[in-house]
């Protein structure tokens, strides 16, 4: 097996396939049928088939979602589509991605770290990714991990899968025990952050500070994040980083906050 980065590239052209695939199967190999003395619903090989092709040479367009399912659970349904006439959802299970996720301090379920394409997890074009759950459903509904295309890249931009998004600690200066988690995509902007932030924390303070709060023992210190100066249509993409901590200090009238002046690194803001 080919050991793939874990950020899909652009690796086909758009194919059609699963409509017009299921439609040369006619009234004697329907897209999907149920047996009638038990809840055991069929998908055509023909079907199948076209979920695996598209999977395997759909383009990456901006705007289309994609659906991150178990590598495990996606070898399964592969190797029924070449047995039979058709695969059943007795014989693959429903979708279940329990092994590639971990539950976060909020009690969400959120992709491990460090997972591989192909390896770990297959990435389903959002028009195959129904179909699948249509017939074979979903472990739990919380499985579902749902991602979208962005433009990536410093000097040359290309399209790939957000497969990890930027996933924040935020909380206010007085308590930063009580951290939230909130999930943005890199291609959000400083005002989206703002907006998420105060969101979150429930703020609604005119007057207040956003800060990156560095916490390791040799430079525990707050770095502003001034939307100001850098703009608040400024992308996230090359300014925050995964699971740093966010900051949000409300100022009282005359201006002063809850963090001390002398943990503010001004040099680096």
């Amino acid at each position: 097996m080919t050991v793939v980065k874990s950020e899909r590239l652009p690796n086909g052209a758009t194919t059609a396939m699963l409509a017009s695939e299921a439609e040369e199967g006619g009234d004697d190999e329907p897209g999907s049928s149920m047996d009638s003395n038990s809840n055991n619903i069929f998908m055509s090989q023909a079907e199948a088939k076209a979920i695996v092709a598209l999977t395997d040479t759909h383009q990456l367009i901006a705007g289309e979602k994609w659906f991150l399912v178990d590598a495990k659970w996606w070898e399964r349904f592969v190797k029924q589509t070449d047995t039979g006439s058709s695969v059943s959802s007795d014989s693959v299970g429903p979708i279940d991605n329990s092994a590639i996720l971990v539950k976060e301090i909020d009690g969400s379920l959120t992709l491990k770290a460090n997972m591989v394409e192909k390896l770990d997890y297959v990435l389903v074009p959002k028009e195959g990714y129904i179909k699948l759950k249509q017939v074979f459903g979903i472990f739990r509904p919380e499985h579902e991990m749902e991602r979208g295309i962005i433009e990536s890249g410093l000097f040359k931009k290309q399209m790939k899968v957000e497969v990890y998004p930027l996933t924040l600690r935020v909380a206010l200066a007085h308590r930063e025990t009580d951290a939230k988690l909130i999930v943005l995509s890199r291609a959000q902007t400083l005002a989206d952050l703002v907006e998420r932030v105060r969101e979150a924390l429930k703020s609604e303070h005119d007057k207040f500070k956003l800060y990156i709060h560095h916490s390791a023992a040799e430079d525990d210190m707050y770095e502003p994040i001034d939307v100001e100066q850098k703009g608040a249509s400024s992308s996230l993409e090359d300014l925050l980083y995964p699971n740093q901590l966010i900051v949000l200090d409300q100022l009282a009238d005359d201006g002063t906050g809850h963090i001390p002046e002398s943990r503010i690194n001004k040099m680096n803001s």
